[in-house]
């Protein structure tokens, strides 16, 4: 299977998901883009015939409603797309956690900066005190309300 082929199943799918909705649900649904990018693993060492990598056999959808989540998972969850194998698709569900992401961002940014002062330092340069940024106190504010 490759990504166009992943794509025009979850698009399938996607469109009976929202067949299945209300109308109310329906009108919010059509200002947002449900599946933001679809992507399948694939094995640089393990190349087919025309010397392109093989699929490793995984693949990720992102989704933007949680509730189309669940239904791709409850059906296409062993869903065969080549009868030949056999085997269906298996989906699983995963969140990542954007405070971490956002925490280590941060930490990076701040060895940056450290690194940057200390280099000035060595080459005889003044070292000046970096300016609270104001993009790092929003970003702070942010990981609060996060937390609360």
């Amino acid at each position: 299977m490759n990504e166009t082929e992943l794509k025009e199943i979850c698009k399938s799918f996607t469109d009976d998901w929202v067949e299945t909705l209300e109308e109310k649900d329906k009108k919010g649904l059509k200002q947002t883009k449900l599946i933001h990018q679809y992507k399948i693993l694939k094995d640089p060492n393990d190349l087919d015939e025309e010397g392109n990598p093989k699929s490793c056999k995984i693949g990720f959808i992102e989704v933007s409603d949680h509730r189309l989540g669940l239904y791709l998972i409850r059906n296409m969850n062993n869903f065969v797309v080549n009868p030949r194998t056999k085997r269906g698709i298996i989906m699983d569900f995963t969140l990542e956690d954007h405070r971490k992401l956002l925490k280590r961002k941060q930490k990076l940014e701040s060895q940056h900066k450290k690194q940057k002062i200390e280099k000035e330092s060595k080459e005889g340069k003044p070292v000046r005190k970096p300016k609270k940024d104001k993009k790092k106190q929003e970003e702070k504010s942010k990981l609060k309300t996060l937390n609360s």
